[in-house]
């Protein structure tokens, strides 16, 4: 009778373990999609806020200040433009309009992000 009780008892407490291990296994299966799903859209986020910040350079071409190149009026934030150059020599560039093509990288200070550009500039005539 006692061999019974114990193979009983052996059985639930067997299925208990593998309750337990299920829901665990489960349960950290959750979490894990649950981080990535918050970390995709982060990531999402950010492109989007990128893509954003890009327009509004490309087509707005933001008041420079030559003193000090930053820009105010994103967000609230300060955008630190470097590293502007021409993308070829204007001498090699067809003058059309008295346009020129330059890239810049602008500098997010805020989350230390680093994003390139290109822009057209207008020439003196």
């Amino acid at each position: 009778m006692n061999i019974i009780k114990y193979q009983y008892a052996f059985t639930l407490l067997e299925i208990l373990i593998s309750i337990t291990l299920t829901s665990l296994v489960l349960g950290s299966l959750f979490v894990l999609q649950s981080n990535s799903s918050k970390l995709a859209f982060k990531a999402m986020h950010q492109v989007d806020e990128n893509i954003a910040l890009q327009a509004a350079l490309n087509t707005a071409l933001l008041s420079i200040d030559s003193n000090n190149l930053f820009i105010d009026t994103i967000k609230g934030g300060h955008y630190k433009i470097t590293n502007i150059s021409p993308l070829a020599k204007p001498e090699n560039q067809s003058n059309r309009l008295n346009w020129q093509l330059e890239k810049f990288d602008i500098v997010d200070e805020k989350n230390n992000i680093l994003i390139s550009s290109i822009r057209f500039k207008k020439l003196a005539p």
